[in-house]
């Protein structure tokens, strides 16, 4: 069955029971992939999944149900079981079917289609051969090894949402991305580095196989530091990571339920002057754009944080609703069976007016870290302190030195966006899907560091 044969089934079955109130949603995804390790095809996978949901308001409660079963018979179960459950729901969260905006923002959409499994192997083939070839470029007693790997793989995601106050939506995007990790050998020594980007007009760069060569390569032979404090330059990927790890603080529910600082903050400086951070559903450079959020509300492009002020936390249609405010379209459902939960689109930290060469330099001395690892268990999202395992490499006079590793970086998040001292002109920008970030590299002076 069609969505829109589905559709008519759920809407017949609402209304003869009666319901006032209620919501479909929709989801298809399809995904393909394929990777090697060393120099020969690993794994080649493709499936296709998806489902629909039914969301309904009984007595005030919201009833939900959802299944993958495309027929007339689970239309109908759908509805009946929504209902059912509505009556064993205790939270005290308001019961909300969005009416719809006023408008939508519009866009081009990308015309996207997914790459044939033969293109993918061949692509990741392709990338791994290249990988071993630049074997010939290295220095003398230094290998690839077959630890490398590399991969291409795509998917395409397909949304629909509609309700009984006619509220009609759809949305549809897909990317295809190439990794390629090189993992350089010399004696017994093994160091590894990779490199993520998006596949444009059917070419992807070759960046990133010289970035994962070059990373790799710098890692080799690294040595202890003493415990001291030391001027810290985060690369993208490694601020990408904190930024990433702590967002949760900007949600509104977790701030109502006390698990977030910044509860209560939203108009007051929260960092320093020159820290603004976007959240942007519409991101020009990421293929995954969404004019609406997973209620059917809106989406926008805001500042979160703008010169170091808290401009809003991110709220759904419940938490608004409770706070007295509109929601900012952040209410976004991962998949079809998931419930709505608040989460960010394409995350921007803005870029500052300084390239890293002249931030190193502003700095001095110390330690440019491109390596950070353990945030699940080093990080507490709630008081916002760190203590993660970092690696990078020791600069001074503008200029690398050699690598460093196994040392421990400690911190607070809230205490860092206060202390950063500067923000590179350059964003690194790595589309994942709707929840992407793109940052710059990011100074921080006299941070202590835990090293021999």
């Amino acid at each position: 069955m069609t969505f829109d044969q589905l559709k008519s089934v759920l809407v017949s079955s609402a209304q003869e029971a009666g319901l006032k109130e209620y919501e479909v949603y929709y989801m298809e995804d399809s995904s393909l992939s394929a990777s090697t390790l060393g120099k020969e095809l690993d794994n080649v996978s493709s499936s296709t999944g998806g489902g629909i949901s039914f969301r309904c308001v009984v007595n005030g409660k919201m009833g939900y149900a959802s299944t993958e079963v495309m027929d007339e018979d689970s239309m109908k179960q759908l509805v009946r079981s929504a209902m059912e459950n509505a009556s064993y729901i205790e939270s005290e969260d308001p019961a909300i079917i969005f009416k719809g905006s006023d408008s939508y923002p519009e866009y081009e959409r990308e015309a996207f289609e997914l790459p044939a499994v033969s293109e993918l192997r061949d692509t990741a083939l392709e990338i791994s051969a290249r990988v071993f070839d630049s074997e010939k470029t290295l220095p003398e007693g230094v290998e690839v090894d077959n630890a490398s790997s590399a991969a291409a793989f795509a998917y395409q995601t397909k949304v629909s949402l509609f309700n009984s106050y006619g509220l009609d939506l759809s949305n549809s995007y897909g990317m295809t991305r190439v990794y390629a990790e090189a993992v350089l050998k010399k004696g017994e020594e093994k160091q590894g580095a990779y490199d993520l980007a998006l596949v444009k007009n059917g070419q992807y760069p070759s960046r990133i196989i010289e970035k994962s060569v070059k990373r790799a390569l710098e890692k080799i032979g690294p040595s202890l530091v003493p415990s001291g404090n030391y001027n810290i330059i985060f690369d993208a990927n490694c601020f990408k990571n904190i930024l990433g790890t702590y967002m949760g603080v900007f949600s509104a529910k977790q701030a109502a339920l006390g698990l977030s600082k910044l509860a209560g903050k939203e108009g007051q400086k929260i960092a320093v002057d020159f820290l603004s951070i976007v959240d942007d559903p519409m991101y020009v450079d990421n293929p995954a754009k969404t004019p609406f959020d997973g209620e059917g509300v809106a989406t926008y492009r805001k500042y979160v944080v703008e010169k170091g002020v808290l401009k809003t936390l991110l709220y759904d249609q419940a938490t608004a609703q409770k706070a007295g405010k509109k929601s900012t379209g952040n209410g976004k459902r991962p998949g079809y069976n998931s419930p709505v939960s608040i989460g960010p689109y394409t995350v921007i930290v803005e870029p500052g007016n300084i390239t890293l060469e002249e931030m190193m330099k502003k700095a001095g001395s110390g330690i440019f870290v491109n390596m950070m690892k353990g945030f699940h268990a080093g990080a507490d999202p709630v008081s916002g302190d760190f203590s993660i395992e970092s690696a990078g490499l020791l600069f001074e006079d503008g200029k690398f030195t050699k690598p460093v590793h196994s040392f421990t970086l400690a911190g607070n998040f809230f205490d860092l966006l206060n202390q950063i001292d500067a923000i590179s002109d350059t964003l690194d920008f790595e589309p994942s899907g709707l929840s992407s970030m793109a940052c710059p590299e990011v100074l921080v002076m006299n941070m202590p560091v835990a090293g021999k």
